[in-house]
């Protein structure tokens, strides 16, 4: 599982303006004027997609010129404290799946290849409409990436 946690000087008035229009909900401050930020926890299917995906060598060798694109992709889930923060990356496209995907989520690659993820809750926040509740979605599992379409 990955997770990282950043820490923000509440003198460094950027950083914290930063932090808190992505979510106030997952800081905690401490004495001396610092707040921590809890990132998203990203865990992965299987041990052998961890591996894929997280080791650069074997990123290129399973994805070749997408290995970039599939990097970024993680390093922007790594750095959200929800899943709401990556409704603001236009290149990223994440969208709710439906029909027999249906609680599974997709964040575009490339043209045709997608990360496909769900959330690691149980049992999954949702609105009162049926979503998912994004801002309150901070551990998610990575499934696969492929071409669905």
């Amino acid at each position: 599982m990955l997770q990282k946690i950043c820490l923000g000087n509440v003198q460094n008035i950027g950083i914290i303006t930063t932090f808190l229009t992505f979510g106030v909900k997952n800081s905690f401050i401490y004495p001396k004027g610092y707040y921590i930020f809890v990132t998203m926890e990203i865990a992965f299917k299987s041990s052998k997609l961890k591996k894929q995906l997280t080791n650069p060598k074997a990123l290129m060798k399973a994805y070749g010129n997408m290995a970039r694109n599939i990097n970024q992709r993680l390093a922007d889930l790594e750095a959200a404290l929800s899943l709401q923060d990556m409704a603001y990356l236009p290149a990223a496209r994440c969208h709710e799946l439906s029909g027999p995907r249906k609680g599974q989520l997709s964040i575009k690659i490339n043209a045709n290849y997608r990360l496909i993820i769900k959330p690691d809750h149980d049992p999954c926040p949702l609105k009162e409409d049926g979503g998912m509740c994004w801002d309150r979605i901070n551990k998610i599992l990575v499934l696969r990436v492929e071409d669905y379409h």
